[in-house]
């Protein structure tokens, strides 16, 4: 308590986000978009891997890897020395970006996906980007320690949420 995510707590947590699709927000989660660009569909596979397809269960496991070591390689970018993710770097920034694609779609080719292009992903990766800053953000401890030094605190979600809440109803919530 009191210290950033570890890259390790980051990349498990959001490679669960990235496995969801959200379609009121336009976003594909990585497996539909991985297994479409091999002509496959995503609940087929889930079906037939379930059912004991052993083809299947092996491109499943394939698929999970591949997702795992992009958001991986995502979260890598935003990744202290102490191995803790106190700061998001943006995810397609960079030079390397220009020299064969994103450090997640290098993952995603070298996990077996080559037909994936950083346009496919970018808003995936750009919800990741956005729940990674809410994870670093949510860090209540390490936020108070930071007021206690005279240091600026970045608002979380949660205390941005109740000051909006304030001054649009106004204190009698409050006080009742």
């Amino acid at each position: 308590m009191g210290v950033p995510p570890t890259a390790a707590e980051a990349i498990a947590t959001l490679v669960n986000i990235a496995a969801v699709d959200r379609p009121e927000d336009g976003i594909e989660g990585l497996p539909r978009i991985l297994m479409r660009s091999i002509g496959r569909d995503v609940e087929d596979l889930y079906r037939r891997s379930d059912a004991g397809d052993l083809d299947d269960g092996v491109l499943r496991q394939k698929m999970v890897e591949a997702c795992r070591s992009s958001v991986a390689a995502s979260v890598e970018r935003s990744t202290d020395s102490a191995g803790r993710v106190s700061e998001v770097n943006p995810m397609f920034a960079g030079l390397q970006n220009m020299f064969g694609g994103s450090p997640m779609l290098k993952a995603l080719k070298e996990g077996g996906f080559p037909d994936v292009t950083d346009e496919q992903i970018e808003k995936t990766f750009g919800y990741l980007e956005f729940c990674l800053k809410q994870i670093v953000a949510d860090n209540e401890m390490g936020a108070l320690l930071q007021g206690l030094n005279a240091e600026y605190i970045t608002p979380g979600t949660y205390i941005y949420i109740h000051y909006v809440h304030l001054h649009t109803y106004g204190y009698r919530w409050a006080r009742s």
